[in-house]
């Protein structure tokens, strides 16, 4: 998918988004789901090693305090656990 947001894109970039995500899905679902469960706890600490970093890019989307920042990595974080105990 390229760098273009999807709703800024018009119609094309939002129906290449979908079209992406769905290949993207298909992909997933054909990988064992113990080697899911370990990509989403890999995922989780990379987003907590990374945290800073992520929270200073949502801090220049949308106007949130730094913690608030921080906090939402780290839900992320705590939501690809549960994914990968699910």
């Amino acid at each position: 998918m390229s760098g273009e947001h999807p709703l800024t894109g018009g119609l094309t970039g939002l129906e290449r988004a979908l079209s992406d995500a769905d290949e993207a899905q298909r992909c997933w679902a054909k990988v064992n789901p113990s080697q899911r469960g370990w990509s989403l706890l890999a995922l989780g600490r990379c987003l907590r090693e990374r945290r800073d970093r992520l929270a200073e890019l949502l801090l220049s989307a949308r106007p949130c305090t730094l913690p608030e920042a921080h906090a939402e990595v780290e839900l992320a974080a705590l939501l690809c656990e549960d994914a990968a105990s699910a």
